[in-house]
């Protein structure tokens, strides 16, 4: 058996294992946006994919609204950033009931801890989202 054939076999194989061999294709979205909540000035996105809209709807809480469609009402993983916080530690929580944004957005609360250890809402918690639906 040849060099070329065994590495058809392979690949062949590879391939109706389910393996991905091949780049993304053209037809693939990634949805994803960096929101910096600039320190309570209008947020924005510092990096993005896919993504429409970034707005604070009250204080601490944010909208996002993906460029594309989903099939199902969007949620998210989301993180904090740190260095867009100024330093602040902070958490990001996705609110599904949420009744400020549209069906098709994600809805986002942010929240800083306070010297006392504490949470409270915030405008200045920066985070990171990859909506899905």
């Amino acid at each position: 058996m040849t060099r070329f054939s065994v590495l058809a076999l392979v690949v062949a194989f590879l391939a109706v294992a389910g393996v991905g061999l091949a780049a993304r294709s053209s037809g693939d979205t990634s949805v994803y946006g960096l929101v910096n909540a600039n320190g309570g000035r209008a947020p924005s996105f510092q990096t993005q994919g896919n993504m429409s809209t970034v707005r604070r709807v009250k204080l601490g809480r944010y909208c996002l609204l993906a460029s594309v469609k989903f099939d199902n009402k969007p949620i998210a993983e989301l993180t904090t950033d740190l260095s867009l916080s100024g330093g602040r530690p902070g958490i990001a929580i996705l609110e599904t009931a949420s009744t400020l944004c549209h069906p098709t957005e994600v809805a986002v609360v942010t929240y800083e801890f306070t010297a006392g250890g504490r949470l409270r809402l915030s405008n200045a918690i920066s985070f990171a989202a990859n909506p899905e639906g």
